[in-house]
C-alpha cells in the first residue's frame, strides 16, 4: 500500500518544508517537488485545510500538513531508516528537542529575514520565483519574469514579515539580543556535531529534521543570516 512517489508540496523558503525534506531524504522516501504557488493554492487549501506549509501527498491518497504527524508516520512507514529512537530517555529528547527548534528558531528566522533591508530585497525575488512564477530559486529569469519580482519582497514584508517579527519579539530593536542568542547556540551545536554524527549518536531523528529546516531555509540561504555564521561554522 505505501510504495511508490510521495509529493512535497512547499516552497523552498519554508524552514518545515525543509524539514520534512531532510527526512524523506534520510529516509530515502521517494518523491518529487511540487511549489505552492498563487495558481495552485485554493486548491491545495481545499484539501489540507489550511494555508500553512508543507503538505505531503501519499501513494494511498493523503494530504497531510502537519510535520509533527508526519515525523512519526514516516517513521513506521519506512521502518527500515528509523528516525525514533529506541530508548523512552533518547524518544523523548528528541520530541523535546524537535518542539524546541520548531519554535525557538523561527524567531532568529523572522528577525535576518524581514529586518535587514537587502535581505528583504534577496528573499522578495525568492519567494516570488516560487510564488508567482512557479519556479525554483536557481533557474533563470528572463526580463519580465525579473521585473514581477522586484517587489515581491517589499509587498511580504508589508503584509507579513513586520507583523510576524512584532508578535514573536524579533524586531528590529531586539538585534542585539537574537544576534547573541544565535552565536551561542551555533556554538554549542558545532562543539556538540564535532563529537557527533548526529544530535543524539550515529542516527538521525525527528529532531535533526527540525535543526535542519531552518538552516537550510534561511540560515546558509539568506545573505544576512550568512554573516552571522562567522567562524563558527565555514562552508
Amino acid at each position: 500500500m505505501y510504495r511508490g512517489k510521495y509529493k512535497l508540496i512547499g516552497q523552498e523558503m519554508s524552514m518545515f518544508t525543509r524539514k520534512l525534506e531532510a527526512q524523506l531524504r534520510y529516509q530515502k522516501v521517494p518523491y518529487e517537488w511540487m511549489l505552492k504557488t498563487n495558481d495552485n493554492r485554493e486548491i491545495i487549501e481545499s484539501r489540507t485545510g489550511t494555508r500553512f506549509i508543507p503538505a505531503l501527498v501519499t501513494p494511498d491518497g493523503w494530504m497531510i500538513s502537519d510535520t509533527i504527524s508526519l515525523g512519526p508516520m514516516l517513521h513506521s512507514r519506512f521502518f527500515e531508516v528509523p528516525v525514533l529512537p529506541e530508548t523512552p530517555v533518547q524518544r523523548g529528547t528528541s520530541f523535546v528537542l524537535e518542539d524546541f527548534f520548531n519554535h525557538w528558531y523561527p524567531r532568529h528566522a523572522l528577525h535576518s529575514r524581514w529586518c535587514y533591508p537587502d535581505n528583504v530585497i534577496v528573499t522578495g525575488i525568492r519567494f516570488g520565483m516560487n510564488t508567482l512564477l512557479g519556479k525554483f530559486i536557481d533557474e533563470e529569469l528572463d526580463d519580465s519574469e525579473q521585473i514581477e519580482v522586484a517587489n515581491f519582497g517589499e509587498y511580504i514584508h508589508r503584509e507579513f514579515g513586520a507583523g510576524a517579527c512584532e508578535v514573536q519579539g524579533a524586531g528590529p530593536e531586539h538585534k542585539g539580543a537574537i544576534q547573541s542568542d544565535f552565536s551561542r547556540l551555533l556554538r554549542l551545536l558545532v562543539q556538540h556535531l564535532s563529537n557527533h554524527e548526529f544530535l543524539l549518536g550515529s542516527r538521525a531523528c525527528l529532531a535533526d529534521f527540525a535543526l535542519a529546516g531552518p538552516f537550510k531555509a534561511h540560515f546558509l540561504l539568506d545573505p544576512e543570516p550568512r554573516t552571522w555564521l562567522g567562524d563558527d561554522l565555514k562552508f
